[in-house]
């Protein structure tokens, strides 16, 4: 919801095609993701980073992402702290946390009221991996 309000901001045509945001998950997002990792790297269009599923920067034989720590947008501030704490103590640099604040947030209405349940189940089987593998429960 919130890319697409991005784009539709930022008048990006992907978004601006679209007759609101169902049909831009159902035209444009379930057309232009993938699975796999190398087939991305191969589409020149990298604009579309922002619609990839997550895993497949973390599970792919190119990029070697063993005893990562991730951090998930709704923890942002504690996963902050343990991520430079972590930095900080294995790379011996002195990186002092500071506390994350908000910037360009929105006031938008909950994100739940932009899905129907055949789009939440649409945008659970384009992004399945990332469900599992950050472990979110399907709506």
């Amino acid at each position: 919801v919130s890319l697409f309000h991005f784009w539709i901001g930022e008048s990006v045509p992907m978004a601006l095609s679209c007759d609101g945001f169902e049909d831009f998950v159902k035209s444009y997002v379930q057309k232009h993701t993938t699975n796999n990792i190398s087939e991305y790297l191969q589409n020149s269009n990298h604009f579309n980073v922002g619609i990839q599923p997550q895993h497949i920067f973390l599970e792919n034989d190119l990029f070697k992402t063993d005893n990562i720590l991730i951090g998930k947008f709704e923890d942002i501030d504690s996963d902050f702290k343990k991520i430079t704490k972590n930095i900080s103590e294995n790379c011996g640099l002195d990186i002092k946390y500071k506390k994350l604040h908000k910037k360009n947030s929105s006031k938008r209405e909950d994100f739940k009221k932009y899905y129907t349940r055949y789009l939440y189940d649409l945008v659970y089987d384009i992004y399945k991996e990332d469900f599992l593998m950050f472990n979110y429960k399907k709506i």
